[in-house]
């Protein structure tokens, strides 16, 4: 019951990290009108501006708001036995106003980033395509307001050091099931845009590793990816190599929303592997979205600000500043 919603989406839908654009660019306007609003929140406003709308949010109340809101709820219930080092990692970051705690959650061996984007999927497959909102939709009810905290946490100007700000092509491998349902309508020419955050890699090896891991399943195939990032006008991308518990890999973190054209997809080794090459697209801005997204910004930070912190007793096992 907690998947479906009141205007009857299928329970056994898939959420997948991409979202096919349709022919009327749902999609694409989605992406522009999220990237201006998580940018606007944080935009230098006129002094007289901010008196009306209360002082600018913290780190702090962002993180607490996704706490009670959001990873108490969902995180804990889904996976109630590997949360402490993530409230550990929370708990650092709201001490010492520092979000690359939660990026190093986020990298961490556990299952926060999995539910994270899961939860970002589900969501956007409800809005675009069920056209679903809280009021009539128990998942978006349950999720989207801790998604977007989330979100308003991975669009502080304190990650600015980290964004990918020149051209690169990174590399991501997974193992997917189901892929003609998973994929389908997918082909040369086609625009997409990202549902959730994406790991990739600059190496191409790392990534293969991952395009292989437990391929048993004869309903299982080997998906592997070739992102081409322009990095130009929005905030497509952050380079985790410095933060990542696993620097090796060297981490590029592909934001949600970012649209892409898929160049090339081919099927090998007899429907067991999917190669895809994607571009990335660039936006086009409107100003009534613009507009728009202001506003919103405003609503969404005022009603961060309301939120008054309760103080909590979590049990650290050990309180450092692991980042200088």
């Amino acid at each position: 019951m907690e998947n479906q919603c009141y205007i009857g989406c299928n329970p056994v839908k898939i959420a997948y990290e991409w979202h096919l654009n349709d022919k009327h660019g749902s999609a694409m306007r989605k992406s522009e009108r999220l990237h201006l609003h998580y940018t606007e929140l944080y935009r230098k406003r006129h002094k007289l501006i901010e008196v009306f709308f209360q002082p600018r949010v913290t780190i702090k109340d962002l993180i607490h708001a996704l706490k009670k809101g959001y990873l108490y709820y969902v995180y804990n219930r889904e996976a109630p036995n590997s949360s402490n080092i993530i409230l550990e990692c929370f708990d650092f970051a709201s001490e010492y106003d520092d979000i690359r705690y939660i990026l190093f959650a986020y990298t961490c061996p556990t299952a926060f980033s999995k539910i994270i984007n899961t939860n970002m999927a589900k969501n956007t497959y409800h809005e675009l395509r069920l056209y679903c909102t809280p009021l009539n939709c128990i998942v978006l009810a349950h999720t989207q307001d801790g998604i977007q905290v989330f979100l308003s946490l991975m669009y502080h100007p304190s990650l600015d050091q980290f964004v990918c700000k020149c051209p690169l092509t990174v590399y991501r491998g997974a193992v997917i099931h189901n892929p003609k349902l998973l994929l389908e309508g997918y082909e040369n020419g086609s625009t997409i845009i990202t549902t959730t955050f994406l790991s990739t890699s600059l190496e191409n090896d790392v990534a293969d590793i991952y395009s292989q891991r437990n391929l048993a399943d004869s309903n299982e195939v080997s998906l592997f990816c070739t992102y081409h990032l322009h990095n130009e006008r929005r905030r497509t991308a952050l380079n985790l190599t410095e933060i990542s518990k696993f620097s090796d890999e060297n981490e590029i973190l592909i934001y949600p929303y970012v649209p892409f054209q898929i160049d090339i997809i081919k099927t090998l080794h007899d429907g067991k592997r999917i190669e895809v090459v994607l571009s990335e697209l660039m936006e086009t801005v409107d100003d009534s979205v613009h507009y728009e997204s202001i506003r919103a910004g405003d609503a969404t930070v005022s009603w961060i600000l309301n939120v008054t912190p309760k103080q909590k007793d979590i049990i650290i096992l050990e309180k450092e500043n692991v980042f200088p």
